[in-house]
C-alpha cells in the first residue's frame, strides 16, 4: 500500500492543471482519489487495499487528519519533507512542521538532517 501511495498520491495535480488551469492541496486531494481508484482497479488491486490508498491520497496534505497507521504516517512525513523543500520554506516555517507534524522517529531524523536543525 505505502509503495502504490507512493508512486500515486500526486495524481490530483495534473487533473485540476488539466481541468482547472491551476492546483492546490484541497483539489489535489479532492481530484486524486477517482483517478486513483479507476486506475487500481484497472490494475486488479484489492478493494481494501484501493480504499486505504484513495483514503491516505484525499488527507496526504491534512495535517489535522486523524493519521491511523503507519503507511499513513509514513507517506504524510515523507510528502512534507519534499514540499517544505520544494517551497524553500523559511527556518520558522521548517520548525513549525517538525513541531506539528512528525511523530516518527525516522521522519524526524531525516527531516532534521535534510533542513540542518540541530
Amino acid at each position: 500500500i505505502l509503495e502504490a501511495v507512493g508512486y500515486i498520491h500526486d495524481i490530483g495535480i495534473r487533473i485540476a492543471e488539466k481541468e482547472l488551469g491551476l492546483y492546490n492541496n484541497n483539489l489535489q486531494e479532492k481530484l486524486g482519489p477517482p483517478a486513483a481508484r479507476a486506475m487500481l482497479t484497472e490494475l486488479e488491486f484489492e478493494t481494501d487495499d484501493i480504499d486505504r490508498i484513495c483514503l491516505i491520497i484525499a488527507n496526504h496534505h491534512t495535517y489535522t487528519a486523524d493519521i491511523a497507521g503507519l503507511d499513513f504516517r509514513i507517506l504524510l512525513e515523507a510528502d512534507a519533507c519534499v514540499n517544505m523543500y520544494e517551497k524553500n520554506a523559511s527556518a520558522d516555517a521548517v520548525k513549525a512542521m517538525l513541531k506539528n507534524v512528525f511523530r516518527t522517529e525516522t521522519g524526524k531524523y531525516i527531516y532534521k538532517t535534510m533542513f540542518d536543525i540541530v
